[in-house]
């Protein structure tokens, strides 16, 4: 009986000293649930294209937001319109992330546009903008598309929550898949003149 006690109190020992399971972070992006009112206030004090999301975190300390907004110019990579990181201490309190993109065309030759994020969290808010960014040429006819639905994500993921593809009326336009892995992304950026592309990416230390 003590033999069987002994080993009995070696393996609750044991069992004691094995290191906690660490549960990977959960995280997922969801559209804000507004009105058509809502979305037109928005509007009216951020842009023409306005993407709102919330975002939840489990199992994290801490985490950065990174937002990026990408240009390509007939199939080539611009300078980023807007790339910024903002780090939330408490990383489970629910997120909100409102992403614009505001069109000035101010005659037939001349555009310009400026881009705007502001991220929202118990604590308060912090908003970061473009200055504004000139067009070569005039657009005619655009094509704006967004994550409709809720969608569970990786640590580092970076994720395309939106795209607009531009042109100048000459020639129809082609794309707007969000699935940056898909051939058609590809094509839908060398195929038109201008098109924007929106991420967000939550790391749990700055990464660039």
């Amino acid at each position: 009986m003590k033999k069987i006690a002994v080993l009995s109190l070696i393996l609750l020992m044991g069992c004691s000293q094995e290191a906690p399971v660490k549960v990977p972070p959960a995280i997922e992006i969801t559209p804000m649930d507004l009105t058509d009112r809502e979305i037109k206030i928005l509007q009216g004090f951020s842009g023409d294209e306005v993407l709102a999301y919330d975002l939840k975190v489990t199992n994290l300390q801490e985490k950065i937001i990174q937002v990026t907004i990408e240009h390509y110019h007939n199939g080539k990579k611009e300078e980023d319109p807007l790339d910024f990181g903002s780090e939330i201490l408490n990383a489970e309190q629910e997120t909100s992330v409102l992403i614009s993109r505001t069109r000035i065309q101010e005659n037939d030759e001349i555009g310009s546009y400026q881009t705007k994020a502001v991220l929202i969290d118990q604590t308060g808010y912090s908003s970061f903008q473009s200055a504004p960014v000139n067009y070569d040429e005039p657009f005619d006819s655009s094509i704006f598309n967004k994550l409709e639905e809720s969608k569970k994500v990786n640590l580092d993921d970076e994720v395309v929550i939106g795209v607009t593809v531009e042109g100048d009326g000459s020639q129809g336009l082609s794309g707007g898949t969000l699935d940056e892995n898909e051939p058609e992304f590809k094509t839908m950026i060398q195929q038109n003149k201008d098109v924007f592309v929106y991420k967000i990416k939550i790391v749990s230390n700055w990464k660039k």
